[in-house]
C-alpha cells in the first residue's frame, strides 16, 4: 500500500510540474500574442516608390492593431538616406477617399511633409496611435463600416535635395 501512495504522489508530482510547464507556455505565447499584437496583423512588405541618388522612399499597407480605439487599414511611409549627404525631403499628401481629393487644396500645410535625414537615417510610419511621424495615410476602418475608402494617393509636389552635395 505505501509503494502504491509513493507512485500516486510521484504522478501528482509529475502531473503537477508538467501542467506548470504546460502554464508557462501558455502565459508566454498569450503574452507574445496579446500584448505585441501590431507584430501579427497582416503587413505587406516595403515596395520602392522612390529613389532618388541614395534617398529611397517605401510604403506598405499595413492592417494595424490599434492601442485604443479601431484597428485600422494604414499605408506606412519609410524613408532612407542611403547616400553620403544629409537629405531634405518634401512632399504634400495628397489623399483620394472615393476618388475625390480631401487634401489638395490644403490651405494651413497640414498635408505637407518635410524631413531632413543624415546619411544613415531611416524613419518610418507606425501602426500606433501614438504614431506622430506624419509617415502614413489612413486608408479605413478594419472591422467597422467605412463611410469613405482610401482609392488613391500620390505623394505630390515631391522634392529632393541634397544641400551639401556639390
Amino acid at each position: 500500500m505505501g509503494t502504491m501512495k509513493n507512485i500516486s504522489t510521484l504522478c501528482l508530482l509529475v502531473i503537477t510540474k508538467l501542467d506548470i510547464i504546460n502554464l508557462k507556455l501558455f502565459f508566454s505565447l498569450a503574452t507574445t500574442f496579446f500584448l505585441f499584437p501590431a507584430t501579427l496583423f497582416a503587413q505587406s512588405e516595403w515596395t520602392q516608390h522612390t529613389n532618388n541618388n541614395g534617398l529611397i522612399i517605401s510604403y506598405k499597407l499595413s492592417d494595424c492593431d490599434m492601442e485604443m480605439g479601431y484597428d485600422e487599414q494604414r499605408i506606412l511611409f519609410k524613408v532612407e538616406n542611403q547616400s553620403d549627404y544629409k537629405a531634405l525631403v518634401i512632399w504634400q499628401y495628397e489623399q483620394y477617399y472615393n476618388d475625390v481629393c480631401r487634401t489638395c487644396d490644403d490651405p494651413n500645410g497640414e498635408y505637407r511633409k518635410e524631413f531632413c535625414l543624415v546619411s544613415g537615417d531611416v524613419v518610418q510610419g507606425k501602426c500606433s496611435v501614438f504614431d506622430t511621424s506624419g509617415l502614413m495615410i489612413f486608408s479605413e476602418w478594419v472591422s467597422q463600416p467605412n463611410k469613405a475608402k482610401l482609392t488613391k494617393w500620390n505623394l505630390g509636389e515631391l522634392t529632393i535635395q541634397f544641400p551639401e552635395k556639390k
